[in-house]
C-alpha cells in the first residue's frame, strides 16, 4: 500500500475472487469494507468460475460497493482486462477508483510475443489533489513499456475569443485547464488578451491543476486592423526547453502583407523524443484568404529551414481548410499540398464543435519523412472534449467552437549500453594456439610478470626459466603488462624490451646438466599447474 497525501493507493490479491465470493453475503461486506479505505485499489487473482459465463461478477459488485452508505456521495468507478493464463484457470486484474479523486486517462494490455502467463495491465491516472504526477513518470526507463498515449502529445487549440471574461469564468476555466493539461505543448489561437493578464491567469488555473508546471510564451498582437489576436503557446517545463522564437516577417518582395496574422514561430529541444530539434508554426488563416495564406506557408517553411538548417518542422493550427474556404480542386494548388508535405488530419474529420457542420477546418502537416517517421501513427485527431466530459451543446460552445488537434511524438527508448571493445593486442595476444600456451594462461591472471614468478619457488628460477627452452610463458602477451599495439619508439627496441617473447637460447653447458634437468622440472610443474 502507498500514502500519497490523503489519498491511499492498494494492491489486493483475493486468492481467488469470483462469483461465489460476490453472492456471499458476508465475504462481500468484508470486502466492500476493505476497498472503501481506498481511493484506487486493484484487486488480483479475479477468477471467471464455471458458472459465470461472462465475467459479469465484478460488476455486480461495483453496484453493492456504490450502494454502500459509504460510498453513496463518493461512488467508484472500475476498470479491468481481460482474463489471462496459459490453462484453464484464468485471472484478470480489476481496478476500482473514486471518479471524484482521479481521473482515468487511459489504461494499456501489455502485450509481449509469445508470452502465455499473466501480463501487466496498466493505468494512467490523472491525480489533480495530489503530489504524485503519473505524467512525469513517463520518462523513465522502467515505463518504456507503457502504451503510445503516454508519449508527447502535442496540440493547437482554436480557443474562440479567449480573453478576460472566458478565464474568470469557472466552468469555462475548468475545462480549458481539463484539455490543456493533456499536452506537453498546446499553442492557443484567437486570444483577445490585449494586456496579457488574462494568460497570466490561465497559466496560474492551469498550474494550480497540474504537478507538472508550464511556461507560456506569446506573440505581439497580430492583425491588419483593430481586430488584433495573439498566438499563445504553454508548454510542460520537464518535457521541452523553448530554445528560440521568431515572428515571421511578411514583407517578401512583390507579395507584401500575404498574412492577416503573421506565423510565430517557435523552436523546442525535445530530449525524451526521437526529435530532438522541433519547431512549431502555428497557424490561423483568414478564411476568405486561407488559400493564398496556406500556399505562403510554403515559403515560411524555407525561410526556417535556411534560418535555423531544420527539416523538423510542424504546421498546425486554424487553417479554414474546407467547406466553401478551400474546396478540394483549390487545396491541391497549394505548394504544401504535396510531398514532401504529409496532412496528418484527414478530410473526413470534424475538428468543429458546432452541430451546423462537420469541416474540417484544423489541421496538422509535417514536413518531410524523417519528421513523419518521428510521428507516433495514427495520433493525429480532434479531442472531442464534449463528448469526453459529457458537455451540453451551450457548455461546449462556451469553451470553443472548434476542437483541439493533436498528435504524439515518439518516445526515444532506453539505450542498452555496450560492453567497450577489447584492445586489438588483447585479441593478438590468442593467437598463441598450443595447449602449453593455454594452461599457462592460467596461472597469468594477473598483470605483471612479478606476480606470475610468485608461482615458482624462487624469482631466480623465473628469472632462469626465461633462458630456458620450456620458457612458454613468455610467448602469450597475457603475462606482460603491454597490451596496447606498440608505438614507433617500441619498435625500435630490442623484443626483450617490448615484452615480445624473445628467440630461445641454447641451453647450458654440459657441465651444469644436473642443475639444468632440474630446472626443466620445475618449470613443467609450473605449466601444469
Amino acid at each position: 500500500m502507498i500514502f500519497v497525501g490523503k489519498m491511499k493507493i492498494a494492491a489486493f490479491n483475493f486468492n481467488r475472487l469470483g462469483v461465489t465470493e460476490v453472492e456471499n453475503e458476508a465475504v462481500r461486506n468484508n470486502l466492500i469494507k476493505i476497498v472503501s479505505r481506498y481511493s484506487v485499489v486493484v484487486i488480483l487473482e479475479v477468477i471467471l468460475e464455471g458458472k459465470e459465463e461472462d465475467g459479469s461478477s465484478m460488476e455486480k459488485f461495483l453496484t453493492h460497493l456504490n450502494n454502500d452508505a459509504k460510498n453513496i456521495n463518493h461512488p467508484y468507478e472500475m476498470q479491468c482486462n481481460g482474463f489471462l493464463g496459459p490453462g484453464k484457470l484464468k485471472e484478470k486484474f480489476v481496478f476500482f477508483y473514486r471518479k471524484d479523486e482521479v481521473t482515468l486517462i487511459d489504461s494499456f494490455q501489455y502485450e509481449k510475443d509469445g508470452d502465455r502467463l499473466h501480463r501487466p495491465f496498466v493505468l494512467y491516472l490523472e491525480c489533480p489533489k495530489t503530489a504524485l504526477c503519473v505524467y512525469s513518470l513517463r520518462t523513465k526507463a522502467v515505463f518504456r513499456g507503457l502504451p503510445e498515449g503516454l508519449n508527447m502529445k502535442i496540440a493547437a487549440f482554436n480557443a474562440k475569443n479567449l480573453g478576460w471574461k472566458k478565464v474568470t469564468d469557472k466552468t469555462v476555466v475548468h475545462y480549458l485547464t481539463k484539455i490543456m493539461s493533456q499536452y506537453s505543448v498546446v499553442v492557443i489561437l484567437e486570444v483577445m488578451d490585449k494586456s496579457g493578464k488574462a494568460m497570466e491567469r490561465l497559466l496560474k488555473k492551469l498550474n494550480n491543476s497540474s504537478n507538472s508546471p508550464y511556461t507560456m510564451i506569446a506573440s505581439c498582437r497580430l492583425g491588419r486592423d483593430t481586430y488584433k489576436e495573439r498566438f499563445v503557446c504553454f508548454y510542460r517545463e520537464e518535457d521541452v526547453t523553448l530554445e528560440a522564437c521568431h515572428q515571421y516577417e511578411d514583407n517578401q518582395i512583390g507579395d507584401v502583407d500575404a498574412f492577416a496574422r503573421e506565423p510565430f514561430i517557435l523552436r523546442f529541444s525535445c530530449p525524451s523524443t526521437v526529435v530532438k530539434d522541433l519547431v512549431l508554426i502555428p497557424v490561423h488563416t483568414k478564411p476568405t484568404d486561407s488559400l493564398k495564406e496556406l500556399d505562403e506557408l510554403h515559403d515560411v517553411v524555407t525561410s526556417i529551414r535556411q534560418k535555423w538548417g531544420t527539416d523538423n518542422i510542424i504546421i498546425l493550427g486554424d487553417f479554414n481548410a474546407d467547406g466553401r474556404y478551400l474546396s478540394q480542386k483549390k487545396k491541391k494548388k497549394i505548394r504544401i499540398s504535396s510531398a514532401p508535405y504529409h496532412w496528418l488530419i484527414d478530410d473526413d474529420v470534424d475538428t468543429t464543435s458546432s452541430n451546423f457542420n462537420d469541416h474540417t477546418y484544423d489541421r496538422i502537416v509535417v514536413y518531410g519523412q524523417s519528421m513523419l517517421n518521428t510521428i507516433v501513427p495514427g495520433s493525429a485527431k480532434s479531442f472531442n472534449f464534449q463528448t469526453e466530459f459529457d458537455l451540453t451543446d451551450e457548455e461546449t460552445l462556451s469553451v470553443s467552437d472548434h476542437y483541439p488537434v493533436e498528435v504524439e511524438l515518439k518516445e526515444q527508448k532506453a539505450q542498452t549500453q555496450r560492453k567497450p571493445a577489447q584492445p586489438r593486442t588483447a585479441k593478438t595476444a590468442k593467437t598463441t594456439k598450443t595447449a602449453k600456451t593455454a594452461k599457462t594462461a592460467k596461472t597469468t591472471k594477473t598483470t605483471t610478470t612479478t606476480k606470475t614468478a610468485k608461482t615458482t619457488k624462487t624469482a631466480k628460477t623465473a628469472k632462469t626459466a626465461k633462458t630456458t627452452k620450456t620458457a612458454k610463458t613468455t610467448k602469450t602477451a597475457k603475462t606482460t603488462k603491454t597490451t596496447k599495439t606498440a608505438s614507433p619508439e617500441e619498435q625500435k627496441k630490442g623484443p626483450q624490451e617490448m615484452n615480445v617473447a624473445p628467440k630461445r637460447k641454447r641451453g647450458p653447458p654440459s657441465d651444469t646438466l644436473a642443475k639444468r634437468r632440474e630446472l626443466e622440472q620445475m618449470t613443467d610443474q609450473h605449466d601444469d599447474a
